[in-house]
């Protein structure tokens, strides 16, 4: 294991992620991260929601003309999406969609 130290702060690290108050980036960082846990934290409810609807992303993508790309990435974090289309696929799920709109304002704006 390659042991490094940190440049900023002067901590051992042994390969794992550190963010440090010296680093400038650091809070960039973190506000990604933080994003990007929202980001999956509404594609998890989208999934679950789907999921309860018992309807697979293939159905879902046939009926919305989403493709199946995108609404899998939606519910994995790898991609946000509008209002609009977070409308479109509460409706078809039946879900709250004041809960999705909060974790999606929440996404918007952290």
């Amino acid at each position: 294991m390659i042991i490094n130290e940190c440049k900023f702060c002067k901590v051992l690290l042994h390969g794992q992620e550190h963010y440090c108050s010296g680093n400038k980036n650091t809070q960039d960082i973190i506000k990604y991260k933080e994003k990007q846990k929202i980001t999956t934290d509404l594609g998890e409810k989208l999934k679950t929601a789907r999921e309860e609807s018992k309807l697979s992303i293939k159905k879902v993508a046939d009926k919305t003309g989403f493709s199946y790309q995108y609404i899998w990435q939606i519910e994995n974090g790898v991609q946000s999406l509008g209002y609009n289309n977070l409308n479109i696929l509460a409706s078809m799920y039946n879900a709250d969609k004041k809960e999705l709109a909060k974790l999606k304002l929440k996404e918007t704006t952290e």
